[in-house]
């Protein structure tokens, strides 16, 4: 009996497989580099074929209104945003859109003891409906790479910073080239009913704090990684052009230093306002644009944001005592919310 049931769960899908590389630098580092990563498509795969998911799914762009006179639209989910339906309109008639959602952040696993760090990469699916995205039990982040934190030895801090950018390009190019390929020409998947799809992979979200999103996108620092604004522009009372990947790559064509000569391209690219990475890892996934997969940071963009800045402007114009009274009149909220990360809990709290 058990030999069969054995037999019967080799018979189950497997999950994805964990790969192994060792990356070439182009400078020394204090140990070898190493890359762990998942196939990307099948970590999609599992997420798209996923049985709870079979009635959480988008799989078609939709309008929501809150009347029939279709005066006040809603947006909710990733489909019912104009993105969504823009990348729809590009693809071949009856192709099914699969925006792929990302996340990084460097994290400390252990402190005073080996100050271990990990740098994990999450790949999720924006089709998933919103509420189970929600939902920490639901699953629908897989672990699709962990990051290499290299130590590079270089005499000057910069070409070290610089060089660790280059790497991480490196990483992702490797990392998600299937999914560029799948964005590019489309891949065959079933869906959980087992229908077969025709689907195209856009990057749609990555989820990542502000100086990384300016290290993936290929700005300096002070610099906005959505817009061309840098800090001097900060107070204008405009918005700026958007930070297109087609202005930006061709700011990196306007460089005629060689990247192998670091000092000399870095100051070069400092001129643009770059980092110094020659080659971004979306600089070849179609329907994919920095200033539409950069989300708004929610803990440093709007909570940090009110405390930092709203707050004060609120005391100078009301006072301490008008302020202490309007919050002391708001009714208290009962609404369940939940966050993973520490620091975005304690805000909630």
């Amino acid at each position: 009996m058990a030999k069969q049931l054995h037999g019967l769960i080799e018979l189950l899908p497997s999950s994805p497989k964990w790969q192994y590389c060792v990356m070439q630098t182009a400078k020394p580092t204090k140990s070898p580099v190493r890359l762990f990563y998942h196939d990307s498509v099948e970590c999609l795969e599992s997420l798209f074929q996923h049985l709870l998911f079979h009635d959480k799914l988008n799989l078609a762009p939709h309008r929501v209104y809150r009347t029939a006179e279709r005066l006040v639209r809603v947006y909710s989910e990733w489909m019912t945003g104009d993105v969504a339906w823009e990348i729809q309109n590009k693809l071949p008639d009856g192709a099914t859109l699969l925006g792929i959602m990302l996340s990084s952040d460097k994290m400390n696993i252990s402190a005073l003891v080996g100050d271990r760090c990990a740098h994990p990469l999450l790949l999720g699916l924006a089709n998933i409906h919103m509420l189970t995205h929600l939902k920490i039990s639901s699953d629908v982040f897989l672990l699709v790479a962990l990051l290499p934190i290299p130590k590079f030895i270089h005499k000057h801090k910069r070409m070290c910073g610089m060089l660790t950018d280059r790497l991480l390009h490196k990483c992702l190019n490797i990392i998600l080239e299937l999914l560029k390929q799948a964005a590019r020409l489309g891949i065959m998947m079933n869906d959980p009913l087992g229908n077969l799809q025709l689907c195209y992979t856009p990057l749609a979200s990555y989820m990542v704090d502000t100086p990384e999103a300016c290290m993936l996108v290929g700005v300096g620092g002070k610099t906005l990684p959505v817009t061309m604004a840098m800090y001097k522009h900060f107070s204008d009372n405009f918005q700026h052009p958007s930070q297109t990947k087609m202005f930006t790559l061709q700011q990196l064509q306007n460089i005629e230093v060689d990247p192998d000569d670091l000092e000399q391209y870095f100051k070069a690219a400092q001129e643009y306002r770059l980092n110094g990475v020659s080659r971004l890892f979306y600089h070849n996934w179609v329907l994919s644009d920095p200033f539409n997969f950069f989300n708004p940071e929610v803990l440093h963009h709007w909570h940090k944001f009110v405390w930092d800045h709203d707050i004060k402007w609120s005391i100078n114009i009301i006072g301490t005592t008008e302020l202490d009274f309007c919050f002391s009149v708001l009714h208290p909220s009962s609404i369940h919310q939940s966050a993973t990360d520490t620091s975005a809990r304690a805000f909630l709290i």
